[in-house]
């Protein structure tokens, strides 16, 4: 029995690393641009999710402005918040770890410590946890424990994917839209040209109430889902179409 199941785990292996392989080959042979369009269907999938899952539990995200009711969003998932002191038994003191996931139990332990915009962005990152495990039918290393900190950088897949996720739970992609229209007709009426990427950052993230350093990284993740919304509801559209996507926020 113990053999068998050695050579069940030594087939697993060599069909993973089979799988990675010719996944490799496949982007290699497809070229940038076609292994990119891979990259934007992924972000603009999370972003159609993440949105579908807040106007399930909350209501039309027409209705919604910044900041997102995040922590009663997670209640509505049935994810329960406890304060705790993660970091006194920490033995990486260069890491400040933020928050534990519980998966099984659905428990977030968030560390006493954290201000009230990286608390809500900890929030986010736990429901990201929470979508991964539910929409995913493979083993995901996460499953057991996951704990989110800073600066030291993820050892896992999943924990990148689930930041993916926070930032646009955090800040879905229409109400995105309106805030940086809102920001562009402001910009225009007080004349204070050019707009500047530091100032409309920070007022994003104070809209969104999550830290300027997961704005910043963010930004990145809602420009990409704003290309393939772009794509889809503005190029080659009449006018009026365009005008009604925001066409003016695209170069």
């Amino acid at each position: 029995m113990k053999g068998e199941n050695n050579l069940e785990t030594q087939e697993t292996k060599k069909t993973e690393k089979t799988k990675k392989v010719e996944e490799t080959e496949m982007l290699t042979e497809a070229g940038t641009l076609e292994s990119f369009d891979v990259l934007i269907k992924l972000f603009a999938k999370i972003s159609n999710e993440t949105s579908g899952l807040i106007q399930d539990k909350m209501g039309s995200l027409e209705e919604m402005t910044l900041p997102i009711a995040i922590e009663q969003l997670a209640g509505a998932l049935g994810i329960r918040i406890v304060d705790d002191d993660l970091n006194l038994a920490n033995t990486r003191v260069e890491n400040q770890l933020i928050c534990e996931w519980e998966p099984r139990e659905q428990i977030l332990r968030i560390d006493k410590t954290v201000d009230l915009f990286t608390r809500r962005y900890a929030v986010a990152y736990a429901i990201g946890c929470y979508c991964l495990r539910k929409n995913n039918t493979q083993q995901l290393e996460m499953d057991d424990h996951v704990q989110y900190g800073l600066p030291l950088l993820s050892t896992r897949k999943e924990e990148l994917l689930a930041d993916i996720y926070a930032i646009f739970l955090c800040v879905p992609m229409k109400v995105f839209f309106k805030e940086f229209s809102g920001y562009i007709d402001n910009i225009r009426k007080t004349e204070r040209f050019p707009v500047s990427i530091n100032e409309w950052l920070g007022e994003l993230s104070s809209k969104a109430q999550i830290p300027y350093f997961n704005i910043a990284k963010g930004y990145q993740y809602l420009s990409i889902a704003a290309y393939e919304h772009y794509d889809e509801n503005i190029k080659d559209k009449v006018a009026r179409v365009q005008m009604e996507n925001h066409v003016d926020l695209f170069m």
